[in-house]
């Protein structure tokens, strides 16, 4: 039994208070709601959730994730537990329907500390990040419907009521923000009159059959992953969803019915196709799920935030969906966190949208990529092995959007390198006879790595001032013996400067770059660059008075 259906109620177990307060409200407890609030109870701020059903939904939805993803959960300590449930995805192919090969990649670090794609089984992984998240302080009130949203200059109230009862009492929750984790039907997105732009790719209805094993160690005919394609389906395939299971997934090109793809039948006829019959198994789910290109034409509306599919949507084909919300649960965790401390004014949440929304919106342009090349016209095979084989391993191993105008340096900055606005490098470091992945030495916030060690006398007092009012950890990593800093193990941190021409890097909270310093001598320039842009999106610092220590 899940932590969530441990403490689901029913409004004959239950009363809700006329009035609760906390710091943050969120509606939805899907991952994305779940990893938001976990982040934000770890910061040490009150969290409240509601979730209109009375348990978290136990069929999995999304069954990819990235190594960023992983480093968020490493961030909230789950992290090698979740490694055990899941399966790291180590290659992908497009076959056609005679089996042969139209590409083929390989996946490996992703330079997070962690791999690249993992395949995973969703339950089992909102399960620990749930357990987390109230071991935390998470408050969490299932069978619970948010049924209104109402907001001043100061302050944000959502109103709810037991789902049981829609005509009965409501719950008044008293809140700093509002954060509407609530899919893609979001009644917050609704409540504000926000629309979603449609970024123009046809919508799809997809089938998502996952088989559960009688003997998950049985050899399968199964790629471990990849698209099968012929004239009338497009099916993607994973042998691994976790270590139980096994996903197939149908997309209905022109002409299919939904009424086909939601036929038991149907599914075993798929599944047949990989050698999968009954007698070694059963279908967990069968289910045909709609997916569109959308992207909300607000992210903020004053003390009110969407995140996750509430703000933004995409088909499967990058598996970029869950990720996708949880970079904005990262994202907006450490801007609240500053805001509710003090640190910040309100206007410093304005980076949040500005920073994801053309980041969200270019990853899902490559989605759209990618579904065009999978998904030709009949009698399109030949230019489709011919775009496969060309452009399918340039398109699996571009870079990803950086960050957009926020809490990054400009990317037209002179000084500008493209690690700004993007994940900083993770990797293995030794320290006091213990050798682990560097986030597991530090603490959670701002850092500067460096290549050689940065003297006190370097700085400015107000650079020093800045450095202590951000609790900024200075971090220095080095291939060389000693004990007064971390050996590079593997020696990435030593290709990491030498590959960028730098020797530190700025790293935010939720771990991404904000710039770079081409030598030692020139971090106090670096410095001086944050606080600067700091300022100028709302950041209450006055470095010329502030006292460091």
């Amino acid at each position: 039994m899940s932590t969530s259906d441990a403490i689901s109620t029913s409004s004959a177990a239950r009363q809700l208070p006329d009035r609760l307060s906390c710091d943050v409200a969120v509606v939805g407890y899907g991952p994305v709601g779940i990893t938001f609030a976990a982040l934000l109870a770890q910061a040490g701020h009150r969290v409240v959730v509601v979730e209109r059903f009375p348990q978290r939904y136990d069929k999995p939805r999304a069954g990819h994730f990235d190594g960023e993803t992983m480093r968020t959960f490493q961030q909230l300590g789950i992290a090698r537990e979740v490694e055990l449930l899941v399966r790291k995805m180590n290659s992908y192919q497009a076959v056609s329907s005679t089996n042969e090969v139209l590409a083929a990649l390989k996946d490996g670090d992703a330079g997070s500390g962690w791999h690249k794609s993992y395949l995973f089984h969703q339950p089992e992984v909102e399960d620990h990040i749930d357990a987390r998240g109230q071991a935390l302080g998470v408050q969490v009130l299932m069978n619970t419907t948010a049924v209104d949203i109402a907001q001043t200059a100061d302050a944000a109230q959502l109103i709810v009521r037991d789902s049981d009862e829609p005509d009965g009492a409501t719950c008044t929750i008293d809140a700093a923000f509002i954060v509407g984790a609530d899919g893609s039907n979001s009644f917050v997105r609704q409540r504000l009159g926000v629309d979603k732009r449609d970024l123009g790719f046809p919508i799809l209805e997809d089938l998502a059959i996952d088989f559960e094993y009688n003997d998950p160690d049985v050899e399968v005919p199964l790629g471990e992953a990849g698209h099968l394609l012929d004239d009338n389906h497009i099916i993607t395939f994973g042998r691994w969803t976790g270590g139980r299971i096994s996903r197939v997934e149908v997309c209905k090109l022109e002409g299919g019915t939904r009424d086909y793809l939601e036929k038991e039948e149907t599914a075993w006829s798929f599944l047949a196709k990989f050698g999968l019959t009954p007698d070694m198994g059963r279908i967990a789910r069968n289910s045909v799920y709609k997916f569109e290109c959308t992207v909300a034409t607000q992210w903020r509306q004053g003390r009110v935030f969407l995140v996750g599919d509430a703000a933004h949507t995409t088909v499967p084909f990058m598996g970029q969906g869950v990720c996708a919300g949880i970079r904005d649960a990262a994202n907006l965790s450490w801007k609240l966190d500053a805001v509710l401390r003090g640190k910040a004014d309100a206007a410093f949440l304005d980076t949040y949208a500005s920073e994801r929304e053309p980041q969200a919106t270019g990853i899902i342009r490559m989605a759209m990529a990618m579904g065009a090349m999978v998904m030709p016209a009949a009698g399109e095979s030949e230019v489709l092995r011919e775009e496969l084989r060309v452009g399918g391993a340039q398109n699996a191993s571009q870079v990803f959007p950086r960050l957009g105008v926020g809490v990054v340096r400009d990317a037209d900055h002179p000084a500008a390198i493209p690690a700004e606005g993007r994940p900083s490098l993770q990797a293995r470091v030794g320290w006091q006879g213990r050798v682990d992945l560097l986030d597991e030495f530090v603490e959670p916030g701002w850092k500067l790595i460096t290549r050689h060690p940065v003297s006190e006398d370097l700085l400015s007092e107000s650079q020093k001032a800045l450095v202590a009012e951000l609790s900024m950890q200075v971090v220095h990593v080095s291939r060389a013996a000693g004990s007064g800093h971390y050996i590079d193990i593997d020696g990435d941190y030593d290709a990491w400067f030498q590959a960028t021409g730098q020797r530190a890097f700025l790293v935010r909270p939720d771990h991404y770059v904000f710039g770079a310093a081409p030598t030692i001598d020139d971090v106090p320039a670096l410095l001086d660059s944050l606080g600067d842009t700091l300022e100028s999106h709302g950041w209450a610092i006055d470095r010329a008075h502030a006292v460091a220590g």
